[in-house]
């Protein structure tokens, strides 16, 4: 299942959606074909083992 983040535009809170489905953010938003995010919203997660990695690189190429 795709884990989406942020939420749909047509949800407006709890069991409320404007496009007349359940409205439930972890249940039928999650797996809803009609899913539009919102704009602005959280960005998606960053991938900090990758930084990290990459941090770490570039430090041991600095010190060879």
């Amino acid at each position: 299942m795709k884990d989406r983040e942020r939420a749909c535009k047509y949800y407006i809170c709890e069991r409320n959606c404007s496009k007349g489905r359940e409205g439930t953010f972890r249940k039928q938003c999650q797996i809803c074909s009609k899913y539009d995010p919102v704009p602005g919203g959280q960005p998606a997660r960053k991938d900090l083992r990758r930084e990290k990695r990459d941090k770490y690189l570039k430090d041991k190429r600095n010190w060879a």
